[in-house]
């Protein structure tokens, strides 16, 4: 199975939510959730009177009465009743109208294509480690944006001063910690707005390995960052 981060989920001017999809930007259907720090299943909003359009579709041969298509390929009998017609249409649209699949996912204000290879995405198997392939893959997509924009930044502005930065803490790190402490705050147990905090700071001489990593709110790693 191969996992991308397709875009980031944007808030429209109505109040509702787009994202990029594998075949384009669609608004999401009311039940995405943007406050959950869990991935989510997400799927786009489809109106009843929206027509069904796929890219490898093409006019049938006779279907002036009928109002139909069929895709390229599909054999269609050379005399067909009504019946037949509405019965062969409506096994098409079975097959060709998107369906509440498991295959694009939300996280932290992404969205995520899971793909198994058949065109048809065929409901996936959602296991515990696939969440956190989900959770890995945004995890690397925010680190190689951020490290763009560092890049963008400097090639922009070269004679800006910078300051030296610390060494990062790693993905392996990071993933291990988020596992430990079960995606939430040490202290007060909140699941948003989390950091990952150093017990000791760097500037005291800590590292960055998982004994010296944890999991803390805003709130709480402001509140022991006065305290130091």
């Amino acid at each position: 199975m191969q996992i991308k981060v397709l875009g980031p989920i944007s808030r429209d001017d109505d109040g509702s939510w787009s994202a990029q999809f594998e075949y384009g930007v669609h608004k999401l259907d009311a039940g995405y959730d943007p406050n959950t720090s869990e991935p989510q299943a997400i799927r786009p909003y489809m109106s009843q009177e929206e027509p069904i359009v796929v890219p490898w579709a093409v006019p049938a041969a006779d279907s002036s009465s009928a109002n139909i298509f069929k895709p390229s390929g599909m054999e269609f009998p050379w005399k067909q009743t009504p019946e037949e017609i509405h019965e062969i249409t409506k096994k098409w649209e079975s097959q060709s109208k998107p369906q509440p699949k498991n295959n694009v996912w939300a996280y932290k204000g992404y969205s995520v294509l899971l793909s198994t290879g058949n065109r048809f995405h065929r409901k996936i198997n959602i296991t515990e480690d696939t969440i956190l392939e989900i959770k890995y893959a945004v995890v690397k997509y925010e680190k190689r944006i951020g490290k763009l924009k560092r890049s963008v930044s400097a090639h922009v502005n070269p004679h800006a001063s910078t300051q030296p930065q610390r060494e990062r803490i790693s993905d392996q790190v990071r993933m291990f910690v988020w596992q430990r402490d079960e995606g939430k705050c040490v202290q007060c147990g909140a699941r948003e707005k989390l950091e990952f905090d150093h017990v000791i700071p760097v500037s005291k001489g800590g590292s960055n390995t998982e004994r010296n990593i944890q999991l803390l709110c805003e709130t709480c790693n402001r509140s022991k960052g006065a305290s130091i």
